[in-house]
């Protein structure tokens, strides 16, 4: 009964962790994580929608986000999301649109902005679709 109750112990601690240091986008040269949630999607050929969350930065006032195909020989992006400040680090993303029938791969580029909306650092998310 022991050995059991410290193997769920040593379970539950180890998820725990797991989950507390998730960092879907990371930005090394300010220290910044971002994490999204896709509130519907994500799905090819639909408008879909999520919600990004970013840790604390005095360096960082807003961010963008820009839909972004990787191709074979170039890239581009698509149509602009509509992007809703819901919290102090927390955005709404919406009419994300991401076209099949391309070969390729979709991400989010996503850019830390200072207060006077220049570019502070830029990272990239890959969109993993849903069936």
């Amino acid at each position: 009964m022991k050995f059991l109750m410290g193997f769920l112990l040593t379970i539950f601690m180890t998820t725990h962790l797991m989950a507390s240091e998730r960092c879907d986008v990371q930005f090394k040269q300010v220290s910044v994580c971002a994490n999204i949630d896709w509130v519907y999607g994500p799905y090819l050929d639909q408008y879909n929608s999520a919600r990004i969350s970013y840790t604390e930065s005095d360096k960082v006032s807003s961010l963008k986000i820009i839909p972004w195909m990787v191709m074979r020989n170039h890239e581009h992006g698509s149509r602009p999301v509509v992007l809703t400040k819901t919290g102090d680090r927390d955005y709404l993303i919406e009419k994300a649109f991401f076209m099949g029938g391309m070969e390729g791969q979709w991400f989010f580029k996503v850019q830390l902005l200072d207060p006077s909306n220049k570019l502070i650092e830029e990272a990239r998310y890959l969109i993993t679709f849903k069936n």
